[in-house]
């Protein structure tokens, strides 16, 4: 409380002795009526604000205006009775400063198997922002993982496979803000397409990569969670070869929600097959209503988890298949449907397929009917049973 009884507000100030006594404390208090600085408040000594205020009799001591005489910046004395005091000049607002608003969005983008990249828009008036983790694809988070001065940040040491969900807060001199609306990402996601329409649903949110139309169009349908590719069996959707997308002896894996509107023959679902020798690598494809993910190795040798009874006439499934370098393992709805013999040799290391969705990459193409939503790929993270269990139970396998 100010002693004229007025209620003391903290506020920012810069302050310095114009005689070449010591900076004043940056905290300070001004009254919250008039933003004059008052003295008998804490941390605050005596402030000339401006001429205007002295003639006015501010600042106040003692229940008494003190005659304050204001001169040039430097070697300044103001008059207290007879005795000289320093004047201290101050720059910027005395006004209180308010808390920053919550930040108005967030990104979470893998970086890596342990790794994942936060940004978020800046917020006016934030000096610096609190990340909060939960592990996990739904919640609050309410863990603080770091601090950062400006606008992103790299949250490392992660398991590789498992989501993450993150909010981030604002702060300054006032307080903080509420929390930013949340983002999920997995660490070791490579490659992720929603396929939630024939524009932006076809990017890449990770690595920017195409996919692009080849036969007919793919039309736009429902999908498990927005939109869906819907492929009439004579198109599909492809991406030239990239690193992101390759099989890999330190592992990887790939997911599909596939709905059959056929059960007729062979169907390829999501390949990066060219199905000749040596440019074969690996493919989730029907066959009747059973399902397959297969590996070939350079010798275009496979290791196969052929299942029969997979599939159902336009029904959803949550197709996974993972390879932790030794065996091949695939799932579908969360569940283990077969493990493979034992894989032998080494990938391809040249004439690398191109990766296709409802195709396999050569003339015969073996168009898949039906549609297909949220792919995804991990180079180099084969994810356990409990996590692919756990994306299909909380419905993390439609997002991200």
């Amino acid at each position: 409380m100010s002693e004229e009884g007025r209620p003391l507000v903290p506020c920012v100030v810069t302050a310095s002795g114009a005689d070449g006594s010591p900076a004043l404390p940056v905290v300070g208090y001004t009254s919250a009526p008039t933003g004059r600085a008052v003295e008998g408040a804490p941390m605050l000594p005596v402030v000339i604000i401006s001429a205007a205020d002295v003639a006015a009799g501010y600042p106040v001591l003692g229940q008494e205006p003190v005659p304050m005489v204001l001169g040039s910046a430097v070697g300044s004395r103001a008059t207290l009775g007879q005795r000289p005091v320093p004047v201290v000049v101050v720059s910027g607002s005395l006004n209180p400063t308010p808390p920053p608003t919550a930040p108005t969005s967030l990104t979470a983008t893998p970086a890596g198997p342990t790794s994942i990249n936060l940004s978020w828009p800046a917020v006016a008036g934030a000096t610096s922002y609190t990340i909060y983790r939960l592990t996990g694809y739904s919640g609050t988070p309410a863990v603080s993982v770091g601090t950062s001065g400006t606008n992103s940040f790299s949250d490392t040491g992660l398991t590789p496979g498992d989501g993450y969900t993150y909010a981030v807060t604002a702060s300054n001199v006032s307080g903080e803000s509420g929390q930013s609306p949340t983002a999920t990402a997995v660490a070791g996601m490579s490659a992720r397409w929603t396929l939630d329409n024939t524009g932006a649903g076809y990017i890449d949110l990770i690595g920017g990569l195409t996919l692009a139309p080849i036969g007919t169009a793919p039309g736009t349908a429902t999908g498990i969670i927005g939109d869906a590719a819907n492929l009439g069996g004579t198109g599909a959707l492809s991406v030239a070869d990239n690193i992101a997308l390759r099989g890999s002896l330190a592992g990887f894996t790939v997911e599909v929600w596939a709905r059959p509107g056929s059960v007729a023959g062979t169907q390829q679902i999501l390949t990066k097959d060219g199905s000749g020798t040596g440019n074969r690598e690996w493919a989730i494809y029907t066959s009747g209503v059973g399902l397959d993910f297969a590996i070939w190795n350079s010798a275009t040798v496979a290791i196969s988890t052929f299942t029969n009874s997979l599939l159902t006439l336009n029904t959803w499934v949550h197709i996974v298949g993972t390879f932790d370098g030794t065996r091949a393992r695939l799932y579908t709805n969360g569940v283990l449907r077969a493990t493979s013999g034992v894989f032998s040799g080494s990938f391809i290391s040249s004439s690398r397929p191109a990766m296709r969705v409802g195709a396999i990459d050569n003339a015969t193409r073996l168009y898949f009917t039906g549609r297909e939503d949220e792919v995804a790929v991990y180079q180099g993270v084969a994810l356990s049973a409990a996590q692919v269990t756990t994306r299909y139970n909380s419905g993390a396998g439609r997002r991200p």
